[in-house]
């Protein structure tokens, strides 16, 4: 988004990944009482990286080169609105990024962890962008992130 004029310069809609650490992590927590970390953070990262289920909180920092150039102090907080019909989104609550400098960004991710570059707690979710988003000091990018859950 242009911060000057509010115009949308660029939208996707993109499926996630869910890796095999929050596929475990979830089913854990369902079925087996397992802890679910009471808060979530979306992060970006800026390397010509593809995710694969393997993929851990742990080694996603280094494998997608996960940015910290944005202005915020830490990955932005995820807030999701009311759940409906198995959907959980933050329609009213987008995560914002601002950029001190020009960057590329090719993807996001949902951990646990606030911290920019930490690899601990879990990676929840991840997704590569179909074209790499160029920003700069005179954007936003605006994350509007979410899980639907659907009955097979």
């Amino acid at each position: 988004v242009d911060k000057n004029t509010g115009i949308v310069l660029d939208r996707e809609v993109v499926k996630n990944l869910v890796p095999d650490q929050g596929l475990d992590l979830i089913a854990s927590a369902l079925f087996a009482g397992g802890a679910i970390p009471a808060d979530w953070y979306i992060g970006l990262y800026g390397g010509d990286y593809t995710p694969t289920s393997g993929v851990t909180a742990a080694t996603l920092p280094a494998l997608a080169g996960e940015l910290s150039s944005y202005m915020e102090p830490t990955r932005v907080l995820f807030r999701p609105d009311a759940v409906v019909a198995g959907s959980a989104m933050n329609t009213t609550n987008k995560a914002e990024f601002s950029f001190a400098a020009a960057t590329t960004v090719y993807g996001c991710f949902i951990a646990s962890a606030a911290s920019k570059g930490a690899t601990t707690g879990y990676l929840l979710s991840v997704v590569r962008s179909p074209s790499p988003k160029q920003v700069d000091t005179s954007t936003v990018l605006r994350v509007h992130a979410g899980f639907q859950f659907l009955s097979l």
